[in-house]
């Protein structure tokens, strides 16, 4: 009996740390993205990025190029991001053959004497069974990529909204 309560014990832990696998990974890459975005690693931060959407922007080597254009432009006009981190993933779920849930995140910029943060989310999905995550920004009122790609999680899917607080700083 006792063997039996070891071998049942042992099983639910596998299972337990099997089940929290996926999420240690679309975490994992979700600070990774957001690490590579406030050093201004753009290949890395591309890397995460859903194919698709890079494949439109013309290749990674033009996502690249634009990404850092538009760093350099908010740059310019005195705005510069400070700091960004990922929230825990949602609920992983599977549609077909990819995997899907949503990350918050919280992005810090400075502007003048102001620290402004937002609190939004992303849209990690996964193709390959959890291995590698890509992420889509999700918008209040919807991302036509999302529905152009993912079709099948229209009824699923909730754009949850986004968050601005200014604070100033002495």
């Amino acid at each position: 009996m006792k063997n039996l309560f070891t071998c049942l014990s042992a099983l639910f832990l596998f299972i337990c740390i099997a089940s929290a696998q996926p999420n240690i990974r679309v975490k994992a890459a979700a600070d990774s993205m957001a690490d590579a975005t406030v050093k201004g690693d753009y290949l890395t931060l591309v890397k995460y990025v859903y194919p698709k959407l890079v494949a439109r922007a013309g290749g990674v080597d033009s996502m690249v190029t634009l990404t850092k254009v538009t760093f350099e432009k908010i740059k310019k006009e005195g705005i510069t991001l400070s700091d960004a981190k990922m929230g825990q993933p949602g609920e992983i779920k599977l549609f077909g053959s990819k995997q899907f849930c949503i990350i918050p995140q919280q992005i810090f910029v400075k502007m003048n004497d102001k620290t402004i943060s937002a609190t939004s989310s992303n849209l990690a999905i996964s193709e390959d069974n959890g291995q590698h995550w890509y992420f889509i920004a999700l918008q209040d009122n919807g991302n036509p990529q999302v529905d152009q790609f993912f079709p099948e999680i229209k009824e699923w899917l909730t754009f949850p909204k986004t968050v601005r607080q200014v604070t100033v700083q002495h």
